[in-house]
């Protein structure tokens, strides 16, 4: 199945998800597929749209979740995130270059988000917040306390 997200499970955080957009479709249109990914009856999702709205203030939206609710989880414009889920972001986006490449965002934010120097040390503490991701893709995010990159831990091939 193409999806167009990708979804960590976070610990240690205020969300309980991260949702990364991997294309410009929103992910928020994908519910029932985001519903399937988390399997989960409530959750607090934090919705990464760079690829969609850039790094502007309207970048990450919080969704509260509700299964039982036959209708769209509310959701506001969140303008403050944790370190620990910017640098997981940016990592994603470094490690899956094709994604940022055929996004239809702007050229220097394409070549901002590719730079080499944006491939962050993950910190024991940043690895601790990351769980293994409930996506299609099987990423081994195991590796707590190994100071690994991100693109190491979702590469392991890499290694």
């Amino acid at each position: 199945m193409n999806h167009n997200f990708e979804v960590f499970k976070l610990k240690n955080e205020a969300y309980d998800f991260l949702v990364i957009a991997t294309s410009y479709e929103n992910p928020l249109n994908s519910m029932d597929e985001i519903e399937k990914e988390i399997q989960a009856e409530k959750a607090n999702l934090l919705v990464d749209l760079t690829l969609i709205n850039g790094t502007n203030k309207n970048r990450y939206i919080g969704c509260e979740y509700d299964a039982s609710a036959n209708s769209m989880p509310s959701c506001t414009m969140v303008e403050e995130v944790s370190d620990s889920i910017k640098k997981i972001s940016q990592n994603y986006f470094t490690v899956n270059k094709e994604i940022v490449e055929k996004g239809t965002i702007p050229n220097s934010l394409k070549q901002s988000l590719l730079a080499e120097n944006n491939e962050i040390q993950l910190s024991d503490e940043d690895l601790a917040d990351l769980e293994e991701p409930h996506s299609a893709k099987s990423y081994s995010v195991g590796a707590v306390g190994s100071g690994l990159t991100v693109s190491q831990i979702l590469d392991p091939s890499s290694l």
